[in-house]
């Protein structure tokens, strides 16, 4: 398994200019390493080496993770990361370290809490239980308002907000109109909301697979999620009711349309259509 990984799947780390991969760069095996490492639990990990790149503008003093990474469309990135008490926007243009947290008042930094995060629209959205979504376009975090809710999953897909999980309606899918985080159906629009089928868990995570395809995991449920647009928008179908991620952090894209999940008792990669253990 780990051999097949290594060399079918995992694609050499970026060595930069002259062979000498830049501070600010996870290489694809730290990513596996933090999938495995936090598998869902939630718990903070030390990722090797990170810490010590960070040498300007806020400096952590406790264990950080990389949350998320996204590149705007005028070709800036931001790494997100957090620590034990704070949330920290990364500029690698810089190489430096800003805490987030001061904008962030209303929202609980704790690891513990099921929490999503995703790129739509040019932003960066946060969302968790029992607390709501903020976003922030690199600067800081601002609450999003109208009929937007927490959700243990969130993700931008086709121009759509998706979102399962719902605190009080964990077994619905939701999708935002077209274009906004707007998730109240009306004539005018295309959002909408539809149980998720054969699904028996609580949501986990979404992941894209293909140009229009997602996945939603459960702990021990898997959902195919096709854009099919129309008045339907989106079609979904029940590929496992046995096999799903052990949490939200237990997914990694490989590329190549295939995914690797950490479940219960073992690891798979998924293909969108099947499982391999």
């Amino acid at each position: 398994m780990p051999t097949m990984l290594k060399n079918r799947y995992i694609k050499a780390p970026d060595r930069g200019v002259d062979r000498v991969r830049p501070t600010n760069v996870l290489t694809d095996r730290q990513w596996l390493s933090l999938a495995w490492v936090r598998g869902g639990h939630g718990k903070l990990a030390p990722l090797p080496g990170y810490v010590k790149k960070i040498t300007s503008g806020s400096v952590p003093t406790t264990a950080i993770v990389m949350l998320a990474r996204f590149r705007k469309s005028d070709d800036l990135e931001y790494h997100f990361i957090a620590d034990e008490t704070d949330l920290y926007r990364w500029d690698p243009s810089l190489s430096q370290l800003t805490s987030l947290s001061g904008s962030l008042a209303a929202f609980t930094q704790n690891m513990d809490t099921a929490w999503a995060y995703t790129y739509f629209l040019d932003k960066f959205y946060i969302d968790a239980v029992n607390q709501g979504l903020y976003s922030s376009d690199g600067g800081d975090f601002v609450t999003v308002g109208g009929d937007t809710f927490a959700a243990r999953a969130i993700f931008g897909f086709k121009n759509h907000l998706l979102a399962a999980g719902k605190n009080g309606d964990p077994l619905q899918l939701f999708w935002a109109a077209d274009g906004t985080t707007t998730f109240t159906a009306a004539a005018s629009n295309d959002a909408n909301k539809v149980p998720l089928k054969e699904f028996s868990d609580l949501p986990q995570r979404f992941m894209q697979i293909g140009p229009d395809i997602c996945v939603l995991y459960g702990q021990r449920c898997t959902n195919v999620i096709t854009y099919i647009g129309g008045d339907a928008v989106f079609a979904q179908s029940n590929v496992s009711k046995r096999i799903g991620s052990l949490g939200p952090h237990g997914v990694l894209d490989l590329g190549f349309n295939r995914h690797f999940l950490v479940g219960f008792g073992d690891f798979y990669i998924f293909n969108g259509l099947d499982f391999k253990s």
